[in-house]
């Protein structure tokens, strides 16, 4: 997720980033399963997986900056929260502090 999230920025997508813990391999990822981004719980746009060059796993996310704005009423910083379900039911999550202008 960026920093900065501009209200009047052009384009409607934010992308984010969640790497797995190094005990979750690519094959306990579900790709049927779609990431939700909160505040909001928007619902990924389009996601996917791949292992990165250290061996770790990482999901990559793309969801509407509208969506999310809507549910933010106020400019400055908020802490957003990615998260979803790997194949064997167990949750896996993200989050960090993006400063909304």
């Amino acid at each position: 997720v960026p920093g900065i999230i501009g209200r009047k920025s052009t384009g409607d997508r934010i992308t984010a980033v969640v790497t797995l813990p190094k005990s979750i391999s690519l094959s306990d990822w579900d790709p049927e399963d779609t990431p939700i981004l909160s505040p909001g719980n928007v619902s990924a746009a389009a996601h996917g997986a791949f292992r990165w060059v250290d061996g770790s796993v990482k999901v990559l996310a793309s969801f509407s900056k509208t969506s999310l704005l809507d549910a933010i009423a106020t400019d400055g910083e908020v802490e957003v929260f990615l998260h979803g379900i790997l194949k064997d039911g167990r949750a896996y999550a993200g989050s960090c502090t993006v400063t909304i202008q």
